[in-house]
């Protein structure tokens, strides 16, 4: 076979093989709602839940510490911006989420989250809990940005973006359950305060422990841009049944 033809060959080859993706991937987003869609949604509004629940319970916490330690307005302004502060990182995890990918974010950030809302029971330091918020802030970029991301690139054609549109309402639903439970904490003395930020570490573990009984799995669009092609078509097959 001279060089012309086997250059011809491996360009048919080449077109065959994108050929194949493209259909592969049109077969994914098409398909119905299916097991691996609702373990990724449940994955995702947990997360939200737990972001939201975050984001609220500092409030509530910060409306007690006055009754035990002094605090000045600027910490107390600091204090309730750090969570906020910490979301301006959404900026650069979604460049991280596309080089190491969603599912790998997804497993971890919760238990980290979890680990330095825990963090608050063990200090009362008003420059320490500034940069736990902040640190809590960034998981919540990384959930939210991240989340958001698999939830659109997993869930079909149509379903996605109106999934997405409901993702603050659970946000919401966070923020209502926090007050409830920040107004029903009390007994703790001087910690009460402390008690109610360290509350935030129970969605955080539920929605951890959710992702690890029923792991999540790598976004097929994130693999294929990456050219591991023939991983994205087994977890498809695997999935969602198709050959």
């Amino acid at each position: 076979m001279d060089k012309q033809a086997l250059l011809a060959l491996m360009e048919n080859n080449t077109q065959t093989t994108r050929e194949k993706i493209i259909k592969t991937k049109k077969n994914y987003k098409r398909a119905p709602l299916m097991p691996i869609h609702l373990r990724v949604m449940i994955a995702v509004v947990l997360g939200q839940i737990a972001c939201g629940y975050a984001l609220g319970i500092s409030g509530t916490a910060l409306s007690n510490v006055a009754k035990y330690i002094n605090i000045s307005d600027l910490w107390t302004g600091l204090i309730g911006a750090g969570s906020l502060i910490g979301l301006a990182g959404s900026l650069l995890i979604g460049r991280l989420s596309d080089k190491i990918g969603r599912r790998k974010l997804l497993m971890i950030n919760m238990y980290i989250f979890a680990g330095l809302t825990l963090l608050h029971l063990l200090t009362a330091n008003l420059l320490l809990t500034f940069i736990i918020r902040i640190g809590i802030g960034l998981m919540i970029a990384v959930d939210y940005t991240v989340g958001n991301a698999l939830l659109t690139e997993w869930l079909p054609k149509g379903e996605d973006s109106k999934r997405q549109s409901h993702l603050l309402i659970y946000w919401t639903i966070g923020f209502i359950l926090s007050y409830i439970a920040g107004t029903l904490i009390t007994g703790f003395g001087a910690y009460t305060w402390q008690v109610i930020l360290a509350t935030g570490a129970v969605p955080a573990i539920i929605t951890a422990l959710f992702r690890s009984f029923f792991p999540l799995s790598a976004s097929p669009t994130w693999l294929a841009s990456k050219g591991k092609v023939k991983k994205a078509n087994k977890i498809i097959s695997k999935q969602m049944a198709f050959a």
